[in-house]
C-alpha cells in the first residue's frame, strides 16, 4: 500500500494488490511524487475492521485520551462513516477487542509519541487510524498506526454522537456524495420512511440529517438509528 505524506479521508492511498486485479498506477505514482515530493510503502495487510485513537496532545506533553472511533471505509480506503454504539452484535472483533487489549493498545501507542514530544509541535486533538487484521494463520492483530490525523477529525463527531442516541439504540452515520438536488430528495424520501422518534431527549431510532438541506449540496452527511 502506498501513501502520500499528506490527505485526506482516504485518498493519499494507493493499493497494489497484483492477485486482485490491482496493479501498479504508475501516473498516480508519479503524481503524487511530484505533488508532495515522496511517498511510503506499506505491506499489505488483510484488513477486517477500521477503528482509530482519538487523543489530546497538550501543552505540558501530557497526552489524554479521548475515547475510541469505530469507523467506516469503502473498498478504496475512503472514509464514509462511523458506528454508533458499537458492537452492534458481539463478534470475533469486538470479542478480540476486548477492554484489557484496547487499554494496552492505547499505552503503548501513547507511550511511543511520548518519546518524539509531539507537544513541541503540535497542541490539540489528534486521531490515529488502526486496522484490525488477520494474518495468513486467521489470527487476529492490532496495527495501531496506520496514519496519524494532526487535526479535528471525523473520529471527534462519532465519539460525540453517542450522547444524542439512546444507550439501548444502535446505528450509523454516513457520508457521501449527492448530484446537486438529490440532497433534498433523499432527505425528504427518508424523514417519511423512517421518521425520527426522540425520547427524553434521546433518539431511539430514525432518519435525520446532519448537514442542512441545500439544493446546491453535492456533498451529504446523515445518521440511521434502531433499536438493538
Amino acid at each position: 500500500i502506498l501513501k502520500t505524506p499528506w490527505s485526506s479521508s482516504g485518498r493519499g492511498i494507493h493499493r497494489i494488490d497484483v492477485a486482485n486485479n490491482r496493479p501498479a498506477n504508475y501516473p498516480w505514482i508519479k503524481g503524487a511524487i511530484k505533488q508532495q515530493g515522496y511517498i511510503t510503502a506499506e505491506p499489505l495487510l488483510d484488513k477486517v475492521f477500521d477503528f482509530s485513537f482519538q487523543l489530546n496532545i497538550q501543552q505540558n506533553g501530557h497526552i489524554e485520551f479521548l475515547g475510541f472511533s469505530y469507523f467506516i471505509n469503502d473498498d478504496k480506503g475512503h472514509f464514509t462513516g462511523g458506528h454508533i454504539n458499537w458492537p452492534h452484535q458481539p463478534n470475533e472483533i469486538s470479542q478480540f477487542l476486548s477492554d484489557e487489549v484496547l487499554r494496552e493498545a492505547t499505552q503503548k501507542l501513547i507511550n511511543a509519541l511520548q518519546q518524539v514530544n509531539p507537544h513541541e509541535y503540535y497542541e490539540g486533538p489528534i486521531g490515529i487510524d488502526g486496522i484490525v487484521y488477520k494474518t495468513k494463520v486467521g489470527e487476529l492483530k492490532i496495527h495501531p498506526c496506520v496514519d496519524i490525523n494532526w487535526r479535528y477529525n471525523m473520529g471527534i463527531v462519532n465519539i460525540a454522537l453517542p450522547k444524542y442516541v439512546e444507550a439501548t439504540s444502535i446505528g450509523k452515520w454516513k457520508v457521501s456524495s449527492f448530484a446537486r438536488s438529490e440532497w433534498n430528495n433523499f432527505i425528504e424520501q427518508n424523514e417519511k420512511s423512517n421518521p425520527l422518534i426522540i425520547d427524553n431527549h434521546k433518539i431511539i431510532s430514525g432518519f435525520i440529517n446532519m448537514t442542512p438541506p441545500n439544493k446546491e449540496a453535492i456533498f451529504g452527511v446523515w445518521m440511521e438509528v434502531w433499536p438493538r
